[in-house]
């Protein structure tokens, strides 16, 4: 028996609500598998693109030197 025969089966003694959810997922299989991936520094410089847009989005997100005022001065370190 193939794999398709199998589902079949098993999607026969399913109820319409549960085969309706088995078929919504085969289409999503589907399309994530037909659509080409992103490759990898493509993607890293869409995200990128992506942050720089949203740079002053948040007019009342507080600065760099806000976020740091409460935590005072670092202590010493040793040198390597």
């Amino acid at each position: 028996m193939t794999i398709a025969e199998q589902v079949y089966t098993i999607v026969q003694s399913l109820s319409e609500e549960q085969a309706s959810e088995v078929l919504s997922f085969a289409a999503t299989l589907q399309q994530r598998d037909s659509q080409p991936a992103i490759p990898e520094d493509e993607a890293q410089v869409r995200w990128q693109e992506l942050v720089r847009s949203t740079a002053g989005a948040f007019p009342d997100f507080p600065s760099l030197e806000e976020i740091r005022s409460g935590y005072g001065e670092d202590g010493p370190r040793e040198s390597l």
